[in-house]
């Protein structure tokens, strides 16, 4: 694993820009690459020595979501369901999962604010697959109801196919709707789509709106 190691791929890096840079502007000229050669390898001019950020470690809970005390009995049942049948929630979450958790059932706004591949996904999306699956079971007749109960706002359209598939993932196999179907005694489960600025069928819809507010000088 030593060709691996941070120095070494750092030196594989600065070599190859160095090689790159003669290649490309001194060509065959042996002259002009030694004159300039000292001065590619200062550090400085070409390259800098890395530097390295160690990313915290996120403190995780044994059992946290069945050893809450906040979160409520049948959320953890559900939750529970999911995993055991490995439906994207885990075992041993973090600790802030299990605070957002805590906090939403607790009738609080959320604002999560963690670093890169901290979960901070599952802090809205564990309460909110929950909720739906609570209000099937406890609430038939509103469930009964179709009609939009989430939304979630993304900056990029990239972030939103990334997000789409890890919702697809938890609630759109036949393990959920066996799980869903089985708890709840509902035939309709959660369903979920997409709309983003290529989505056609929207567009179509805009301009449609445009033209009939269009009125002709």
């Amino acid at each position: 694993m030593d060709e691996y190691s941070i120095e070494n791929t750092h030196k594989a890096l600065k070599g190859r820009l160095i090689e790159y840079i003669e290649t490309a502007y001194f060509g065959k000229n042996d002259e002009l690459r030694n004159l300039c050669k000292d001065e590619l390898e200062l550090q400085g001019v070409m390259w800098k020595e890395p530097y390295i950020e160690a990313n915290p470690a996120y403190v995780s809970v044994i059992s946290g979501i069945s050893k809450s005390k906040s979160i409520p009995e049948d959320v953890k049942e559900i939750l529970g369901e999911m995993i055991e049948c490995g439906l994207g929630v885990y075992q041993n979450p973090y600790s802030h999962q299990i605070e957002a958790l805590e906090a939403f059932y607790s009738g609080k706004d959320l604002f999560v604010a963690t670093g890169t591949g901290s979960g901070k996904t599952e802090c809205f999306m564990w309460p909110m697959i929950s909720k739906l699956v609570r209000e099937a079971k406890m609430s038939a007749e509103s469930w009964s109801k179709r009609g939009v109960r989430a939304m979630m706002l993304y900056p990029m359209n990239a972030l939103v196919s990334d997000q789409l598939g890890r919702l697809r993932k938890m609630i759109g196999t036949d393990a959920f709707y066996n799980l869903f179907v089985d708890y709840t005694k509902e035939n309709r489960r959660p369903q979920f789509g997409m709309y983003t600025g290529r989505t056609l069928v929207l567009c179509q819809d805009l301009v449609q709106v445009k033209m009939r507010n269009f009125s002709p000088f």
